[in-house]
């Protein structure tokens, strides 16, 4: 009975998925931007490159340590959880483990280098007032 009542409703849950093959040219014309000319390396690149200052420049912040090496576009950081409500007004991060206040960050094709600047002076200027 629920092969056959599947088999009769199913053709209105791919239409409602938007799994028709009419509808994908509309994904795949996104495809063709992203592949071309290596757009989608130019911000992989970029994404990387700006975790990796974002990695330093919280290296270079004295009690801080970043809690593993830099591989993508995350950076995983221990911060006092006094710290953490004011810098999240500013800017959107997600705590990633509440029992040790890990915070991940994570930068994007349009991060740029400002504000990787900006967000540690705001997390020093938090962290010298918290002292």
């Amino acid at each position: 009975c629920n092969f056959i009542c599947l088999s009769k409703g199913f053709k209105f849950i791919r239409k409602q998925a938007m799994q028709l093959p009419s509808k994908t040219r509309f994904v795949a014309s996104q495809f063709i931007a992203y592949f071309k000319d290596d757009l989608y390396l130019q911000i992989a690149k970029h994404s990387c490159d700006m975790a990796t200052l974002l990695h330093k420049q919280l290296q270079s912040i004295t009690g801080l340590n970043v809690n593993y090496p830099t591989e993508s576009n995350a950076v995983f950081i221990n911060m006092p959880k006094a710290v953490i409500k004011p810098l999240r007004k500013k800017y959107f991060f997600y705590v990633w483990n509440d029992l040790t206040f890990e915070v991940r960050l994570m930068t994007s094709f349009d991060t740029s280098k400002s504000e990787i600047l900006d967000f540690t002076k705001t997390l020093k200027e938090l962290l010298n007032k918290n002292e």
